[in-house]
């Protein structure tokens, strides 16, 4: 399966997410900084990150616009994930170049599709939800 790097700061979004995806059978990485998650994304090079919106040492827009620069890391897909409801909120997300933003509760939904997409080798359009 795909190999996922959460970036998520707060423990049990992360610890729910690391296990439903390792039940899928994904290869899983998490980290709970945007500094750690930079750098386990340069080392990893996972087919996927999902990534918190807000993070203890910078924002997750930010973390995003670092990794589309990065040649190691630019062709990651990326969801971001967000608490917030906020239409702004979303399409500031979506301005930074992830692939899809999603609410923390629909992030295995979001997760699945975008690994699915990414074992077929297609590009996931850009959405909001």
């Amino acid at each position: 399966m795909a190999r996922i790097l959460v970036v998520e700061d707060e423990a049990d979004i992360r610890e729910v997410l690391d296990y439903n995806l390792k039940r899928e059978g994904h290869d899983v990485a998490l980290a709970s900084t945007a500094r750690d998650g930079l750098r386990q994304a340069r080392e990893r090079r996972p087919d996927l990150v999902l990534l918190d919106l807000m993070l203890p040492d910078g924002s997750g827009t930010d973390l995003c616009k670092a990794l589309h620069q990065d040649a190691a890391t630019r062709g990651v897909r990326v969801v971001m994930l967000t608490a917030k409801g906020e239409e702004i909120d979303r399409v500031i997300g979506l301005k930074s170049a992830p692939t899809t933003t999603s609410s923390s509760l629909s992030a295995s939904a979001s997760c699945s599709c975008a690994c699915r997409q990414s074992s077929a080798g297609q590009r996931p359009k850009r959405r909001v939800r």
